[in-house]
């Protein structure tokens, strides 16, 4: 029988996002209903905030939040690279209910997963 060896680890392109409001106009949600997220950007605090994101698009928000997140694992939803439920079970997206993790899968929902194939 052969063994696995790890033979080394590499990254590859990380995304950042700069300025999430013009990120956000320029995707498209998925999902039956919009959601109210808290996003939390200690860098650039004109990221964070109340968003209303969802199947009418992605615009600033004051209703009570129905999930938080950082910035970083919102950007692995915003690419496709990780589900909301995924996040949630590891506690790194707090959700109201079960139904809004499933709700955010829905409205990141991507039929491509991220891959730039450029490493550092």
């Amino acid at each position: 029988p052969r063994t696995l060896e790890i033979s080394g680890q590499r990254d590859e392109s990380w995304i950042r996002p700069l300025n999430l409001a013009a990120l956000l106009s320029a995707r498209r949600f998925g999902g039956t209903r919009q959601v109210t997220l808290a996003v939390e950007d200690d860098l650039f605090p004109d990221n964070g905030g109340l968003w209303s994101l969802g199947p009418e698009g992605a615009a600033r928000s004051t209703e009570r939040p129905e999930a938080r997140i950082a910035i970083a694992e919102l950007a692995a939803l915003i690419f496709g690279a990780h589900q909301a439920s995924s996040l949630a079970a590891s506690g790194r997206l707090w959700t109201a209910s079960g139904e809004v993790a499933e709700e955010l899968d829905l409205i990141f929902a991507s039929s491509r997963r991220p891959h730039s194939g450029i490493s550092f």
